[in-house]
């Protein structure tokens, strides 16, 4: 089990990481159970509370829309910065890297985002890899209460064999996939009240913030 907590990053069992390495090997995406700790869960709440999001729409190379969200503003990026500060530790970085089998990895980073019915917010089928250097996916739960839908799914570009499908709502869990022009990847639409909160982003082989950490 991998824990992150507001000061330090535990490995709990490095035979943990072992299970989790073949499974990625066959499914190409892996579930970090509880990988925030509860002691981060104020933090959280209260940074969302005060942030404000606007809505984004992405599109693939040749302009076609493959998703509408709404992203936290730059203005309220604490929670954003101070997430993938944790999630810059070199603990993390060296689990991924043992996870995936990707040494080169160097740093993440990522956005907050969020996806709500009444919204019409979605992401289909897309494969990140318009952006070279993403090596892993990841998508962490910020959501305290339960949404419906807004399932991870994962398949082969080509023969559209579904690899995996996510669908946990515990906040703090998490989720990696492996980014690769031969599969993609979309999230199902959110049904019901409740908004489908979530720190996304990638893995890349450039240190990215990790320059900075040492000053």
């Amino acid at each position: 089990m991998i824990e992150i907590q507001r000061d330090k990053t535990l490995i709990h069992s490095e035979k943990v990481l072992d299970t989790l390495r073949d499974e990625f090997d066959r499914q190409h995406c892996v579930v970090l159970n509880h990988l925030l700790t509860a002691d981060l869960a104020k933090l959280t709440d209260k940074q969302l509370n005060l942030g404000s999001f606007d809505e984004t729409t992405h599109y693939t190379p040749d302009g076609t829309s493959f998703g509408k969200e709404e992203t936290m503003s730059d203005k309220s990026s604490f929670l954003t910065s101070a997430l993938s500060l944790m999630l810059n530790r070199d603990t993390f970085i060296n689990a991924i890297r043992h996870i995936t089998g990707k040494p080169e990895i160097q740093s993440f980073s990522g956005r907050i985002y969020r996806l709500h019915e009444s919204r019409k917010g979605f992401l289909t089928w897309h494969d990140d890899s318009n952006v070279k250097e993403r090596l892993i996916g990841f998508s962490l739960n910020l959501s305290r209460s339960p949404y419906e839908g807004g399932h991870f799914v994962i398949r082969d570009k080509r023969s559209q064999k579904i690899f995996r499908e996510v669908n946990y709502k515990a906040w703090g869990s998490a989720h990696i996939f492996r980014i690769d022009k031969n599969l993609e990847h979309k999230v199902t639409r959110v049904t019901g009240d409740h908004s489908r909160i979530t720190l996304a982003g990638w893995f890349y082989p450039s240190t990215g913030i990790k320059e900075f950490l040492s000053i």
